[in-house]
């Protein structure tokens, strides 16, 4: 049994450099900075949407929770039977 090769080494024997065997859309990209806003008065409109479909959201989860208890319970109630 032949002892295992290092990683760093292809076919020819030739090292890798580090990164280079990575796809260039791999790596991370800095981010970009954020885009000058509006006024005040569009952020403040932008955030109370923002706010508003939070709540929205938050309602929609716990509905759908409530229901998956429910429907949760009936079932452990039928296969007890």
């Amino acid at each position: 049994m032949s002892a295992p090769r290092p990683e760093a080494e292809r076919e020819g024997g030739d090292a890798l450099q580090l990164g280079q065997d990575r796809h260039p859309e791999a790596t991370p990209k800095p981010p970009k900075p954020a885009a000058v806003a509006g006024s005040v008065e569009d952020l403040t409109a932008q955030l109370a949407e923002i706010r508003k479909e939070n709540r929205e959201l938050a309602r929609a989860n716990q509905i759908l929770q409530d229901a998956a208890t429910f429907f949760g319970a009936a079932l452990d109630r039928r296969s007890r039977k």
